[in-house]
């Protein structure tokens, strides 16, 4: 297993820049597909996931995805991947937030 020595962080946001505290390590995917990349790559292991919820048209399908779409397939695909500690949700899209939110509260229920 790898041991961190510091926070890494993985940052999800087809825009937004994170701010990045003193001691943390931020892992930035922009579109959905660098997200599945990364959080496919075992030799990251997050302390925390900062997600957006509008990520823009996908490149390959022409389909709009959001944070939800890859929460989603997190779980059907990569649920050993769940980080322990947090995620939180930055969306502006309230509604987009909202449903986020209630779906993180969902896994983790399940989870526990």
């Amino acid at each position: 297993m790898i041991s961190n020595p510091v926070s890494i962080i993985f940052f999800l946001d087809d825009k937004r820049n994170p701010n990045y505290p003193t001691g943390d390590t931020y892992i930035v995917a922009r579109t959905f597909r660098q997200a599945l990349e990364i959080i496919s790559n075992e030799n990251f292991i997050f302390d925390s996931w900062q997600l957006d919820h509008d990520l823009g048209t996908d490149a390959e399908t022409e389909q709009k995805l959001s944070g939800l779409d890859f929460l989603k397939w997190v779980v059907e695909n990569k649920l050993e991947r769940w980080p322990p500690h947090k995620i939180s949700v930055h969306s502006a899209n309230y509604h987009g937030r909202k449903n986020m939110e209630a779906y993180i509260k969902q896994v983790e229920e399940k989870l526990l």
